[in-house]
């Protein structure tokens, strides 16, 4: 399962000091070994207060295989920025998933590492609320305990791994967004076992935003379009290496 905390991160760096969050539900088609039908359910709340921001996101999916019985996955994060300048932070993470489809019972990931803000930063707070993108680089070290099912005779592995992002927001109107983040992963000592993967949002409004009101419920709610897209080069044993899904819902935002 793949996260998209820029969606979270783009509507808190609008003002500082305050809470923003979000919750939804969606459906999906994923075409794997099996075709697979998945309801998902997402809750993300964030805090910016200035120059620390506080993210935490979860996710719960119900996943049905070709008739069988609903199998479930789901994923905890926790994700901290210490901002030093306006070009560069300091970011921490912890997050923990188990995924019963694709044979792994519990992952933990602890990273540490900078992030890196490639697009030029506007000349005041009222502009940089208006910015029509952003481009976003990350780097970090990150430590993963992974273990399989028992299918797969209960394999654990300790590795530490480079988390590397690229990512970019995109606004060409109030109602409209494009949210995108690729994640490369090689383990440290084993450049060959990597993770390459992407996650695509759009994001479109029900009704036109109006930056000094509050907004109604209508102007709260979104209609979400993802697409994810996943490649373990050495993925637990009866797993493909190339997985791929196609979500949509709708969102609340708050």
């Amino acid at each position: 399962m793949i996260l998209n905390a820029e969606t979270l991160r783009v509507s808190m760096l609008k003002d500082k000091e305050n809470w923003a969050g979000s919750a939804g539900i969606s459906f999906s088609f994923i075409k794997n070994t099996d075709e697979i039908s998945n309801i998902a359910t997402n809750v993300a709340v964030g805090y910016n207060g200035g120059e620390n921001l506080w993210m935490i996101i979860s996710n719960i999916n119900f996943i049905k295989i070709e008739g069988d019985a609903f199998q479930n996955s789901g994923v905890q994060h926790l994700r901290y920025n210490r901002e030093l300048n306006d070009k560069m932070a300091l970011e921490a993470f912890v997050q923990g998933q188990y995924d019963k489809v694709y044979k792994v019972d519990f992952r933990g990931l602890a990273g540490v590492g900078a992030r890196f803000k490639l697009t030029k930063n506007s000349s005041s707070e009222d502009n940089a609320k208006k910015e029509k993108s952003r481009v976003y680089l990350g780097t970090l070290i990150m430590y993963e305990y992974e273990k399989s099912s028992e299918i797969d005779m209960n394999v654990t592995s300790k590795d530490f791994r480079s988390s590397n992002y690229l990512s970019f927001s995109l606004y060409p109107t109030n109602q409209f967004s494009i949210v995108s983040t690729t994640y490369y992963q090689p383990r440290i000592d084993l450049l060959k076992d990597y993770r390459l993967s992407t996650v695509v949002d759009l994001n479109l409004g029900f009704s036109p935003k109006d930056e000094n009101k509050e907004g109604g419920f209508w102007s709260k709610l979104t209609f979400n379009l993802a697409f994810s897209y996943n490649f373990d080069s050495v993925p637990v044993v009866s797993v493909p290496k190339t997985q791929y899904s196609l979500t949509n819902g709708l969102k609340y935002n708050f």
